[in-house]
């Protein structure tokens, strides 16, 4: 999940691996936004957030437990 406070109705989000392929994408559900990663391969992925003219972008990582 992430927090963002969306000013637009229309915001989006995508997450992205460290290539720039677009993984996961929808809608930005603020305050927070529950997303289903447990799919995803690898560790190392990009949240982009795009709102109306505001655009963010923040790394993360997962780690899987052994």
């Amino acid at each position: 999940m992430f927090d963002y406070e969306p000013g637009n109705a229309d915001a989006l989000f995508d997450i992205c691996d460290s290539e720039g392929n677009i993984l996961k994408t929808g809608e930005v559900h603020g305050p927070v936004t529950r997303v289903k990663v447990t799919d995803l391969q690898g560790e190392e992925f990009y949240l982009m957030v795009l709102d109306g003219e505001r655009s963010a972008v923040k790394p993360f990582q997962l780690r899987r437990v052994a």
